[in-house]
């Protein structure tokens, strides 16, 4: 698989901002499920397409989450990705964790 700007400076200045990290995104996607690694490995298309196509129509800014969705779907059409955010308030997470009574109906036959 070939993530690799050929000729950087073709890329509009948009393009060249998201570059590094988009193309990190996409490796990390890669290894983490095969077959869209595949899909990019047998695509035809450039990642110099991919950065240009994730900024087309964008104005000032575009979050992370949807750059990095439209990179994926540049691929793989169809696919998505989803993304779990945590709040750390400076004590490991310790406060979110939050105890939950879990209960099977199933245990209730025992009685």
């Amino acid at each position: 698989m070939d993530l690799t700007i050929k000729n950087k400076s073709k890329l509009s200045a948009k393009a060249k901002a998201i570059s590094q990290a988009v193309i990190d995104a996409l490796k990390d996607f890669c290894k983490q499920n095969a077959e869209f690694a595949q899909a990019v490995e047998q695509s035809d298309k450039t990642i110099e397409e991919c950065l240009e196509s994730c900024v087309k129509g964008v104005g000032n800014s575009i979050s992370d989450i949807e750059l990095y969705k439209k990179a994926v779907k540049f691929y793989f059409p169809g696919a998505d990705i989803k993304c779990v955010m945590t709040l750390d308030l400076g004590d490991g997470g310790y406060s979110n964790n939050t105890e939950q009574l879990s209960l099977s109906l199933d245990s209730l036959l025992d009685f």
